[in-house]
């Protein structure tokens, strides 16, 4: 019976079912509230609902429409809420990323078709775009204003989430854990040794990371610096903690999925941070597989009234630990005495990745094994674009190829992807190994280096030269002993197809009795052949006959047009008198 009610739980997860939305009559998100999607599968159609903290009543914000066995879900600046389709439904099938208007229950489609394949995990960053995790295809990077893709890493992943740096971490069912650059896509291991079965992920304000394990039914907490795990919550036979969140109290919350449990009761967890013990805020009513989860962000705990890391001090100014009212925690990696980036020191001074107390990291990107600005160097001393172990970012003013700055125009930026740059510490993109990116105007035409130069094919072209055009080609083309642009007379740019235009080519070609614009004389060793032609204002002309009269318009068309009419009117009016 037990494999069964299995596949008959597989099945619905995976069929799915579609309806047209059936929209709230008015939800209002405060802060603290929890939002979770819910896959209804064949039974009933996908839901986004939410959960209220205190007591657990569910109330439905949306249903069915562009739906599609939601799973991730995040809530972005304006109090949107945005999901993620495990796969298209019905008619909407290509539609991946929706975003949702909670007082309405109205649904957009902010991305559809592209790169996605099954979609899983969501993640905004503090600008709002919006980073998802596909299984198949990779990290999918999603502007929320065009829904334009392009694909961050090729790391199919489960879960996703930002860390307090503001990298990227994310989750491999197969057992590993990455963590990333956003802007650079640059990825490397935290661990790979989870046990199978990794999916959601969090990380806390001191930079702990938690991740569910659902073959296992239990979360892990993962030093972020050396990968070391310890066990945090479960095994469990009560509950299957999938995607995690963690709310503004610093609560791992986890959707309760049904993956491993007969019978199953999905439902909403809150485990506590220091504890690891689970209570249950939510279950049944209308929930049936709750797969995504996330928390209305609160007031930050540097303005919310509570001492919350015990301290006798409560909120800015009072609390050392906060830099600012706005400050998402009183205890900062930097005062929260654990070693967070494993160096063996903690908390300023000690740790020299603390600039201060308030220090949101002991890693900062100087100071956190990860070659951020994908130079091939990580970190101080060894990345020249570090000052310091503080230093909050690898690129530096000081060194052209390391500014972050296209600073030649030609489309690449910085060692090594601007072939100008030998090196980062390198002071500028230009390189005298080039024609095409030296700086120096090379075959005499006004033009300098790629792309401004049409004879230049890339940044490294050897030469401003082109075989492709008459008038950059280096060669004589039509006899007259001047080549190329400017010098002949015959090219009015560097791109000229010819050198040797109607009006400049020696030649009578309407048979009018005028040549070219100077009557030949440019072709003829400065000798003129004949007058110039009346059409030939210049020497780039390309045709030497006067233009075709035109029927279309004009006054003297139209009195053609109005004689005869004007003499059939006459003749008429004798005959009638």
């Amino acid at each position: 019976m037990r494999r069964v009610v299995s596949s008959l739980a597989a099945l619905l997860l995976v069929l799915g079912m579609a309806s047209s939305a059936t929209p709230s009559s008015g939800v209002t998100l405060n802060p603290g509230d929890i939002v979770v999607t819910d896959i209804g599968g064949i039974v009933r159609t996908d839901q986004i609902i939410k959960v209220d903290p205190a007591t657990g009543a569910q109330t439905v914000i949306t249903t069915g429409g562009l739906l599609g066995s939601p799973v991730g879900v995040a809530i972005d600046g304006s109090g949107q809420i945005l999901v993620v389709n495990q796969r298209g439904a019905g008619p909407n099938a290509d539609v991946w990323i929706v975003g949702i208007d909670p007082t309405t229950g109205g649904q957009t489609a902010l991305a559809s078709g592209g790169l996605f394949q099954r979609g899983l995990g969501i993640a905004l960053d503090s600008g709002g775009n919006i980073f998802a995790c596909d299984s198949n295809a990779g990290v999918i990077r999603v502007d929320p204003v065009s829904g334009s893709q392009s694909l961050l890493t090729s790391l199919g992943c489960w879960g996703i989430t930002f860390d307090p740096n503001g990298k990227l971490l994310v989750t491999q069912y197969s057992g590993g854990l990455f963590r990333g650059d956003p802007g650079t896509g640059s990825f490397a291991p935290v661990t790979t040794s989870l046990p199978s079965g990794a999916f959601g992920v969090a990380a806390d304000a001191s930079g702990r990371i938690f991740v569910a394990i659902i073959s296992t039914n239990a979360v892990v907490a993962v030093d972020p610096m050396t990968g070391a795990q310890s066990p945090f919550f479960g095994p469990s036979s009560s509950y299957t903690a999938g995607l995690l969140a963690i709310d503004a109290g610093g609560r791992i919350l986890a959707a309760d999925q049904f993956f491993q449990l007969e019978p199953r009761v999905a439902g909403v967890l809150a485990i506590d941070p220091v504890t690891g013990v689970a209570t249950t805020l939510s279950s049944g009513g209308n929930f049936f597989d709750v797969a995504g989860i996330a928390a209305v962000p609160g007031l930050p705990q540097c303005n919310d009234g509570i001492d919350n890391d015990g301290d006798g001090r409560i909120d800015y100014p009072a609390d050392s630990g906060c830099a600012s009212a706005t400050g998402s925690t009183e205890s900062p990696a930097c005062q929260d005495g654990i070693d967070n980036d494993g160096d063996g020191s903690i908390d300023y001074p000690a740790d020299p990745g603390c600039a201060s107390p308030t220090g949101s990291t002991e890693s900062p990107a100087c100071d956190d094994g990860i070659d951020n600005d994908g130079d091939g160097l990580v970190d101080y001393p060894a990345d020249p674009g570090c000052s310091s172990p503080t230093d909050p970012s690898e690129k530096s003013p000081l060194f052209a190829c390391d500014d972050g700055i296209d600073n030649d125009g030609d489309g690449l930026v910085d060692y090594p992807a601007d072939p100008g740059c030998s090196s980062p510490t390198d002071l500028s993109e230009k390189s005298p190994l080039f024609a095409c990116d030296d700086g120096i105007d090379n075959d005499g035409d006004g033009l300098v280096d790629y792309p401004a130069d049409p004879g230049c094919s890339s940044p490294t072209d050897l030469s401003e030269k082109s075989p492709l055009f008459a008038c950059d080609d280096g060669i004589d083309n039509d006899g007259d002993g001047l080549f190329d642009y400017p010098a002949d007379p015959g090219c009015a740019s560097p791109a000229g197809n010819t050198e040797s235009p109607a009006c400049q080519d020696g030649i009578d070609n309407d048979g009018d009795g005028g040549i070219d614009f100077d009557g030949g004389a440019s072709a003829n060793h400065g000798v003129p052949l004949s007058r110039p032609d009346d059409q030939c204002a210049t020497p780039f002309g390309v045709d030497e006959a006067p233009p075709p009269l035109s029927l279309g318009c004009g006054l003297g068309v139209e009195l053609a047009l109005a004689v005869p009419l004007l003499g059939w009117l006459r003749t008429r009016r004798r005959r009638l008198t």
